[in-house]
């Protein structure tokens, strides 16, 4: 809760010294001491990059304009970049090794309008990349156990994208090996073993995380298995609609057992809102900038105590 205050603190304060001075137009300035690199893509082709580091524990990843391009880790040794718009955007990667040392590589992307080749493809080729139901797998094969899904940090609250989402899973299953999540960035994958061939789903990100995120949670065991379930908590990088499915190995083949649609909100659009407000709130147009700044730090010596 704290340093939710305090981040929005400084936001409020940045914002409005921004807001209150006389703004000139200037171009990207881009971060001192990191590896720099150019890309050039199409609207809607996407572009896998490899990434060279070993012993990576985590990656953030962001675009400064998702309008343009937008960016997601896949796993812990790529990256991929979707092209939206024609445009210009600075996607920026930040990769943390086990030894804790963080080296930054940004890309500059150009994105380039469809070639009309393209486009004249995509409106003929009408047929799914994927089947959503394979003919190999029996369409009455049911899942053994009963779950259930449950939000837990968003009582009160939006949740945004780059925030974590809690999801409790009651379930009567006692293996947690026997199921997983599906968090709707996932593909089909047809794959084969000494059993035969099956289909089964891997979700893009490899994020869904399996470790204590909070003290105060009863933990009975391993995979964040509490009373009557486990926790899964995942970050979505982009806002919109979510579909978080828990699927179950019934034989060789995976099933969907239990699926819940979560909202998540633009954090940025969010914040820029909030700001707006504070400022609509507490100061008008007949104020010069001293007065309407005077107002701003009252108002932050008013909310948030210090």
């Amino acid at each position: 809760m704290k340093k939710n205050r305090i981040k929005k603190l400084c936001t409020l304060s940045l914002a409005a010294i921004f807001i209150l001075t006389t703004f000139i137009p200037s171009q990207e300035v881009y971060a001192k001491g990191v590896t720099k690199k150019t890309v050039t893509i199409r609207v809607g082709q996407k572009k896998k990059i490899q990434l060279k580091q070993k012993n990576v524990k985590k990656i953030k990843v962001k675009s400064n304009k998702k309008s343009v391009a937008t960016v997601k880790a896949v796993g812990k040794k790529s990256i991929q970049i979707s092209g939206k718009k024609a445009g210009k955007a600075v996607i920026t990667v930040k990769v943390t090794t086990k030894k804790k040392k963080v080296k930054t590589i940004q890309y500059k992307v150009t994105v380039k309008k469809k070639k009309i080749s393209d486009k004249k493809k995509t409106s003929e080729d009408n047929t799914p990349k994927q089947p959503t139901t394979p003919p190999e797998q029996p369409v009455d094969v049911k899942a053994k156990y009963n779950y259930e899904l449950k939000i837990m940090n968003s009582k009160d609250k939006n949740l945004y994208n780059n925030s974590k989402v809690v999801i409790y899973v009651k379930t009567n299953n006692p293996d947690p090996n026997s199921f997983k999540a599906d968090c709707g960035t996932s593909r089909l994958v047809k794959k084969e073993d000494e059993s035969g061939i099956f289909y089964t789903t891997e979700d893009e990100f490899q994020e869904i995380i399996n470790v204590n995120v909070y003290d105060d949670v009863h933990y009975t065991g391993k995979n964040n298995a509490v009373a009557g379930g486990y926790l899964r908590t995942y970050t979505w990088d982009t806002p919109g609609t979510k579909n978080f499915t828990i699927q179950e190995k019934v034989g060789e083949t995976w099933v969907s057992a239990a699926s819940i649609k979560i909202q998540i909100h633009d954090a940025e659009q969010a914040e820029t809102q909030w700001v707006q407000n504070v400022l609509a709130e507490v100061t008008n147009d007949t104020m010069t900038k001293d007065e309407k700044l005077e107002k701003v730090r009252g108002y932050v010596l008013e909310n948030f105590g210090l």
